[in-house]
């Protein structure tokens, strides 16, 4: 697939033109160059970057919720030989076992349920004692229940950063 696109000609106003003539022909490439090219016409001041955002997270959740719903009916009807690669506009598709959990409380093993009952409780407790520290803005004063003797805590060092959320309507 040739790619025509100019940092120019990919704006309109109301939105990003990647100028796609069909969705199942894009490979990796024409993807990866179509979005150096969008950033590009963001960067240059061509095209606002909130709009340009708005625009991506849209389309995310278009293509999201569209392979949530459609991924289970193509696993259900498509079963490939182990090994077997299915290849089709520009992808491959094989079957894999994905998501794969152990389910432990079945295996009857003394040792594992007490080492999991102690991992459960210092869990909870280390929690507990988190949420006792988050509550901490100053250095303060605290007793060492096991040998009585005082010591400072600090408040946590809390970190983040200012994003953008969008929530479409």
């Amino acid at each position: 697939m040739e790619n025509q696109l100019s940092v120019t000609s990919n704006i309109v106003p109301e939105g990003l033109n990647f100028n796609l003539v069909n969705l199942i022909d894009l490979n990796k490439q024409y993807i990866s160059e179509t979005v150096r090219m969008a950033t590009l016409s963001v960067t240059e001041g061509f095209f606002d970057p909130i709009k340009a955002l708005v625009y991506a997270k849209k389309g995310q959740e278009l293509f999201t919720a569209l392979e949530k719903s459609i991924r289970p009916i193509a696993e259900d009807k498509q079963r490939l030989a182990k090994g077997e690669v299915y290849s089709i506009h520009n992808t491959e598709v094989a079957q894999r076992e994905s998501g794969v959990k152990y389910d432990f409380s079945s295996c009857g093993d003394v040792e594992y349920e007490e080492l999991k009952a102690r991992h459960d409780e210092l869990t909870k407790e280390l929690k507990a004692r988190e949420e006792l520290l988050k509550k901490i803005v100053k250095p303060t004063e605290m007793v060492d229940t096991n040998s009585g003797e005082t010591y400072t805590v600090n408040p946590p060092v809390r970190s983040g950063k200012l994003g953008l959320t969008i929530s479409i309507k």
